[in-house]
């Protein structure tokens, strides 16, 4: 790694063996001018994770596949996405972690560790959206992004729509939300971090000329944009396109047979086939269409979206009649069960702990007749800790 930060692998001595690999990956996949295009995947690797590309000579199993998917998704994000105003700043998660180390600290106990940031367990270290909107006053978000590969079934879609919004979680957490003032000295070392995190991948992909021109990432190196994020001149806020939801889920499947972008608990997925994944890595920045958000609809239920009929008519009561009709009593005991009695599984007891104020995602009560009915996947809802909530596990565990 050089003085400046960055992973090169265009002046090694193996540069041709990366470039060969790629072209042969492209090639069999049914991609043309393979040579030209793995100079430009070889500069995406370096501007978004050169480490990914040290290693890919080393791995037998699809980690290459994996990393070029996750290639193919920040193409999407940072170009299908992009809106007049708005400067994404992609970065990857996994190299964070990786180098959170360089503020001088061990790894294992700093501030900056995994652990202490909180990436351990159910979380994704795929790819993170920086959003930095311009102006007087500037607005920073952030949008963690879980990528899929292969078969993805319902079930891996729920476990990227678990992993993406606990990722967001984290972020909501360390770095708060407004302006830095008044912030506590951690929140705002934090914040400082990830500032330098974006500025150094703006300047990353600039250097290695990735994207179409039309990114604003030259407004981050060379503005006084930069001096506004590096003297805490900004506030970060919950979302700066409320139609991509507080994260995403990309994937790229092998038995996708229509592709489209669906929201589901706040999170946007995007499934794509295989061969489309392989397809971005040779498509120019300008030929990736802006996503027309009125195409873009809510479903509560995954297995529709799947469904390749293309139809998605069931109705929340719809979702409540039906489970109405397959209710069964919970065996733990009257005082201890979610579901209320004589009601859909979907249907909770009116606890304190599960009421929306301790729902992270802002969820709205949708139950009509007394109770908690969260639309949507409500099973994965991550409550927050509480008396009330500790008070019920001690009960039913006991």
């Amino acid at each position: 790694m050089s003085s400046s930060g960055y992973d090169a692998i265009t002046v090694t001595r193996k540069s041709k063996q990366y470039q060969n690999a790629i072209s042969r990956y492209m090639k069999t996949n049914g991609v043309e001018n393979v040579q030209l295009h793995a100079k430009r995947v070889i500069n995406m690797f370096n501007a978004l994770n050169g480490d990914w590309l040290l290693r890919m000579l080393s791995y037998k199993s699809h980690f290459p596949v994996e990393k070029l998917s996750i290639l193919s998704a920040m193409k999407i994000a940072v170009k299908r996405y992009a809106v007049p105003g708005v400067i994404w700043v992609p970065v990857s998660l996994e190299e964070i972690l990786r180098v959170s180390g360089s503020v001088g600290l061990s790894q294992s106990g700093s501030m900056f560790s995994p652990k202490n940031l909180g990436f351990e367990g159910i979380t994704s270290d795929d790819l993170l959206l920086i959003g930095i909107c311009p102006g007087e006053k500037v607005k920073v978000a952030f949008y963690p992004i879980e990528v899929k590969i292969g078969k993805v079934e319902t079930d891996y879609l729920q476990k990227g729509i678990k992993q993406a919004l606990k990722t967001r979680m984290i972020f909501d957490e360390i770095l708060g939300m407004g302006a830095c003032k008044d912030k506590s000295i951690k929140v705002r070392l934090y914040r400082n971090f990830f500032m330098q995190q974006a500025m150094i991948n703006a300047g990353k992909m600039l250097l290695y000329e990735v994207g179409d021109g039309t990114q604003g990432w030259d407004a981050i190196t060379q503005s006084d944009l930069r001096r506004k994020l590096l003297e805490e001149e900004y506030e970060i806020v919950d979302t700066l396109i409320p139609d991509m939801g507080k994260a995403g889920v990309f994937t790229f499947r092998e038995d996708c047979t229509i592709e489209r972008e669906i929201r589901n608990q706040e999170v946007l997925i995007v499934e794509k086939t295989k061969k489309e994944g392989v397809n971005l890595l040779a498509k120019s920045f300008s030929d990736i269409p802006c996503v027309e958000w009125s195409l873009v609809k809510h479903t509560e239920n995954l297995e529709l979206a799947n469904d390749n009929s293309g139809e998605n008519n069931t109705s929340n009561d719809e979702v409540e009649q039906e489970s109405n009709n397959t209710y069964t009593p919970n065996i733990i005991g009257d005082q201890d069960i979610i579901s209320e009695e004589l009601k859909g599984r979907a249907t909770w007891n009116d606890y304190g702990f599960l009421r929306p104020e301790h729902v992270y995602g802002h969820k709205k009560n949708s139950a009509k007749d007394g109770g908690l009915y969260y639309a949507g996947q409500w099973q994965e809802l991550i409550i927050y800790e509480s008396d009330g909530l500790l008070d019920w596990v001690k009960r039913i565990v006991s």
